[in-house]
């Protein structure tokens, strides 16, 4: 893999941060290459079934042979050559060679993994309000089947968890916790830019000026940022949780076209936008938690 290009540009994260968004401005751009599989996530030794279950009817293999490098959101590639095929139509022009796998952030042992392929990369971190970050990653899951329970009672379990020193590293608490991995981050890289989802989509202009400059790059062409991503609540939720336990969302999604998915999906479901409701002691007490483990995001407001 020496004698190939090395992605030099890491996204990690967070989850639920405007990665996609941001993924999609840095493709566009003259001097960066970006991965047609958005997340592959080589870098995690184990990526757990909260985060990606790869359907049955996709195989990498058959991917790389005949799609490549047609588009995908995520993938969990574990094989180095299929890993450098990724960034195999990089050119000269291109100062960075980037993907963007949210899980990178937070997996044990994923940083120093990176510094093993790369101690030159470049690391750029999205910040989110701890809080809107958990709640955006808990309705994502609903939309998607893997979560049936209320907010309130997902974050008083973790919470307990977190307590005791159980937490799972890819909870929705978890992941909103930021110190601890961009001090493991920072420890190892020369350039780690934090950035602040909040002003990647309020003021997107100085956003865009600030990074070109740090990256020494061009400046970015005009772009409006939505937030692409966002939640969709099904009206059903049984009906999904359900059918993805029983394995249907896997011939569902092969059976039919990316438009037609789309169509029913969002007729079964509405997009929600509506700000999180949870009980105020919960509430206190997830913001004296946030601001002992995320103060790199209330230190940058």
């Amino acid at each position: 893999m020496s004698s190939e290009r090395k992605a030099n540009l890491f996204v990690v994260g967070a989850m639920r941060s405007g990665t996609t968004s941001f993924s999609e401005v840095l493709s566009k751009h003259p001097q960066i290459y970006f991965s047609p599989i958005k997340e592959p996530n080589y870098f995690v030794d184990s990526l757990p079934k909260a985060l990606y279950e790869p359907s049955r009817f996709f195989d990498l293999e058959t991917y790389f042979d005949k799609k490549f490098p047609s588009p995908k959101h995520i993938a969990h590639i574990e094989n180095p050559i299929h890993y450098q095929t990724l960034f195999s139509q990089a050119a000269e022009q291109h100062i960075y060679v980037a993907e963007a796998s949210t899980a990178y952030l937070h997996a044990p042992d994923t940083a120093r993994r990176i510094y093993e392929y790369n101690p030159n990369a470049t690391i750029v971190i999205i910040l989110r309000d701890p809080l809107e970050r958990a709640y955006s990653h808990y309705r994502m899951d609903l939309g998607l089947g893997r979560e049936k329970q209320s907010f309130e009672h997902c974050m008083t379990t973790q919470l307990k968890l977190q307590r005791s020193g159980d937490l799972p590293w890819y909870t929705y608490l978890n992941m909103s916790f930021y110190d601890s991995v961009i001090e493991k981050y920072s420890a190892l890289f020369k350039t780690v830019i934090c950035v602040r989802f909040e002003d990647m989509i309020d003021n997107t202009d100085s956003f865009l000026a600030n990074l070109s400059a740090e990256l020494k790059i061009s400046p970015f062409g005009y772009y409006l940022f939505d937030k692409n991503n966002a939640a969709q609540t099904p009206r059903f939720k049984s009906m999904w949780y359900w059918g993805r336990r029983l394995g249907l969302k896997a011939p569902f999604s092969y059976l039919f076209p990316s438009k037609l998915k789309q169509g029913i999906f969002q007729k079964l479901s509405r997009t929600d936008r509506s700000h999180l409701e949870i009980s105020n002691p919960l509430f206190e007490e997830l913001n004296e938690v946030f601001k002992k483990q995320s103060l790199n995001y209330y230190k940058s407001v």
